[in-house]
């Protein structure tokens, strides 16, 4: 009987064994490594930009005879041109393409502004008549027109409405992320 007992107790271990196989634990989920994308700039890209301009305005005045198109010589004295301050508020849009080659960008952008600048000076006619014919009074005229009033201004405005330009571009990455450029634009008014 102790041969059975021991032929029993060896039988059982190596199904003791089998089971045992059974429960060992499932290989455990790994996730794919995350990748960063990689960064184009190909591709369209729209935008609004606001701010404040400060600009200069340089007026020259040329003077004609209207009913015959001849040029007027301004009396001596007088000074012909001017420059005043343009400033005022800007607003807009800009739209545009660009081309990605390795580290090379291409590129075209056009843009559309309202533009608040505005700009004035004001001339003043002041001091003794001179010579008949001497024509209307001028920008800084020193002398009063014949015929004309002491105290008798003109007046110079100018407002830029709006503006626009379309450009072509041309940049070279230092990484991916960040692009040097230089851009060449055409006005439009």
């Amino acid at each position: 009987m102790k041969r059975i007992v021991m032929g029993m107790a060896a039988a059982m271990s190596l199904f003791a064994t089998g089971a045992l196989a059974a429960d060992i634990a499932a290989r455990p989920y790994v996730k794919a490594p995350i990748v960063d994308p990689v960064w184009s700039w190909t591709g369209w890209y729209v935008g609004a930009n606001g701010g404040y301009s400060w600009g200069r305005s340089r007026t020259d005045v040329s003077y004609f005879n209207t009913p015959t198109g001849t040029p007027i010589a301004p009396p001596a004295g007088s000074i012909t041109s001017a420059a005043f301050d343009m400033n005022g508020g800007i607003a807009g849009g800009q739209a545009g393409y660009n081309w990605q080659r390795d580290n090379w960008v291409f590129g075209v952008e056009g843009d559309l502004q309202w533009s608040g600048e505005k700009g004035g000076a004001g001339y003043s006619c002041v001091g003794a008549p001179i010579a008949p014919g001497a024509g209307p009074c001028l920008p800084t005229f020193t002398f009063l027109p014949p015929g004309g009033l002491a105290g008798t201004t003109l007046s110079v405005d100018q407002k830029l409405q709006w503006f626009g330009t379309v450009r072509g571009r041309v940049g070279i990455l230092a990484t991916p992320k960040v692009l040097f450029y230089g851009t060449r634009r055409s006005g439009l008014r």
